[in-house]
Formats: structure tokens, C-alpha cells, sequence
């Protein structure tokens, strides 16, 4: 490894370090901490992976309860809603969708979702009569998540306060990307911003992310190594570049691969919140990530600030 290669690992390492930086809040102490004068304060959950196991049930009322108590006005899922729906049965689909609704039952504040990669159900392809069967069901493909998730469309507009959130999908174009057609419609959204008026972009897989990076340093051997195709939008060059034009573009939340970190790039906050499902409900994962949510703090200055909870 020559000394330029070691040194960006190095500094990779080090925003990741960073973006952990200060302690996880408990319930008690989300809940204690004082709303922005002004602003407005959302929940990021993200790779909820809710499924038919009672870690799932018990943790997502420890989190939604969470939520409530914090002072959010909204919640903003930036996808992986269900464990695993791409090759699944019917029967399976459908577990996870009755698990999916029985958890939010009575949840009373607003949920704005983006897709994820986990989250459009295909039926098995190896089973070709199962598949044939169920192919053209109202539950198939995207059309049919975008309806299990209460989503006008696949990506779309949510104004709260001096605030617009662009609900994105990482899923528009090529794996991963938005496509040329979302990235006119991002730079429109933005186009139209009115006087005092701040976005972020929401989004299921990140744009910058040195948790991408690590995650594939600590999950593939060395000689593996290459840029992370699974774990980070490949438009994430034209993306940058968008909301570099337009100061007011002030942060992106993302999720995808369950680690948290945090990056400031060209004025821009990059947030990613891990997961709420930590290591798929199966505690911690890689010893640092463990089940947890974004509390996100949005100013009336466009200053943006997160701080972790872990109510689990």
C-alpha cells in the first residue's frame, strides 16, 4: 500500500470517528433536550427492516415511543422499511407488511418514506408458476410499495415550515442512481425555493459517506477493494455538483448501510443515521453501530444538527 493510499483510509477512518462524536441520547434525555426556537426538529429513522420477530415488535415501540416524546413533527424514513422483499413468496411479503402495520398502528405523527432496495416485492424467479401467479398483483413491483408506504410517488416534495424535503430514490436510474429525469426535478425543486426557504434531500443510499467506505474495508479483504458500487450512489459526482449551486441545498439524509457518520462537503451536511434496526435485529453491528435513530434539528439559519438516539 503506497503512503497517498494509507493516508486516505486514514482519513476515511477519521470521519467516521467523527461523525460518532458525542454520546448516544436515551429516550429520557431525547426527550429532555430543547426544540429549536423557530425551527423544527424531525426524527431520521432509516433500514427499519421490520419483520414478524418480537426484537422488531419490541424495539420499534421502544423507538416509536422515542419519537413521540422527543418533539418531532414529522418522521422522514429514508427506506429499507421491510426486512427483505425482493425473491420473496407471497406469504413472505405479506408477513412483513402485516408486521409493518401492526408496529405503526396508532402512530399519529406524520411518516414521509423513500424507497429502498429491500423495499419493492418481486416473487421468486427459480419458481416460475409461483412467480407467473403472482405477477400484475396490485402489491408487485414499485407501484405496490409506494402504496404499502403511503408514498404520492416515487420521489416527491414535503414543505414543513421554512423547510422543503425532496423525498428521493436511489433506485430512479442505473443501480444506484437517481437518473437524469429525478436530477431535472431535484434542480426545479431547488429552482423554486422561496425567500427564507431551506432543502434537504432525502434519499435511501448515501452521497458521501466514509461509513460506505468502511463498511466495505471491514466486510471485504484488501485486494478486493474498490470504489463502493453497493453502498454509494454512482451519480453521486452529478448530484454534488447540483447542489453545489444552490446554497440553500443545506443537508442529505440517507441510510443504506447501517453505520452513522457525518460529512460536511461544499456546504453541504451529509447525515447518515445507521440503523434502527442496528445489525438486522440481531443487536449491535461491527461493535459500534447499535439500533438507533436521528434526532435532526432544522434552523431557520439553514444550520442542521443531529444527534443520535438509542432507545433500544
Amino acid at each position: 500500500m503506497n503512503p497517498t493510499r494509507r493516508d486516505f483510509l486514514s482519513s476515511l477512518s477519521l470521519l467516521g470517528a467523527a461523525g460518532l462524536a458525542g454520546p448516544l441520547l436515551s429516550a429520557s434525555e431525547a426527550a429532555a433536550k430543547p426544540a429549536p426556537k423557530g425551527g423544527l426538529r424531525i426524527a431520521h429513522l432509516t433500514d427499519i427492516h421490520m419483520c414478524d420477530r418480537p426484537a422488531a415488535f419490541e424495539g420499534m415501540a421502544k423507538v416509536l415511543a422515542a419519537v413521540k416524546a422527543s418533539g418531532a413533527v414529522a418522521v422522514m424514513n429514508t427506506g429499507d422499511s421491510f426486512m427483505e422483499l425482493n425473491g420473496r413468496t407471497l406469504a413472505e411479503a405479506e408477513s412483513h407488511w402485516a408486521a409493518w402495520r401492526k408496529a405503526f398502528a396508532g402512530f399519529d405523527i406524520p411518516v414521509h418514506s423513500c424507497l429502498g432496495n429491500h423495499d419493492v416485492w418481486t416473487p421468486p424467479k427459480g419458481d416460475v408458476a409461483n412467480h407467473q401467479g403472482h405477477l400484475g398483483l396490485a402489491q408487485e413491483g414499485k407501484a405496490g410499495a409506494l402504496t404499502l408506504l403511503g408514498m404520492p410517488a416515487p420521489y416527491y416534495a414535503v414543505r414543513i415550515g421554512k423547510w422543503r424535503f425532496l423525498m428521493c430514490d436511489s433506485m430512479g436510474g442505473r443501480r444506484y442512481s437517481f437518473g437524469e429525469q429525478q436530477l431535472a426535478w431535484i434542480e426545479s425543486q431547488l429552482s423554486e425555493l422561496g425567500d427564507g426557504e431551506h432543502a434537504a434531500l432525502c434519499c435511501h443510499v448515501p452521497i458521501q459517506s466514509p461509513g460506505a467506505w468502511m463498511y466495505m474495508v471491514n466486510h471485504q479483504p484488501a485486494e478486493k477493494w474498490g470504489f463502493p458500487y453497493g453502498d454509494l450512489q454512482r451519480d453521486l459526482k452529478e448530484i454534488t455538483q447540483l447542489l453545489r449551486r444552490f446554497p440553500r441545498a443545506r443537508a442529505v439524509l440517507t441510510g443504506h448501510v447501517h453505520y452513522v457518520d457525518q460529512v460536511d462537503y461544499l456546504g453541504v451536511r451529509h447525515l447518515n443515521s445507521g440503523a434502527v434496526s442496528g445489525n438486522w435485529w440481531k443487536g449491535v453491528l461491527d461493535n459500534d453501530f447499535p439500533p438507533a435513530f436521528g434526532l435532526v434539528d432544522f434552523h431557520l439559519d439553514g444550520t442542521v444538527e443531529r444527534q443520535m438516539v438509542s432507545p433500544i
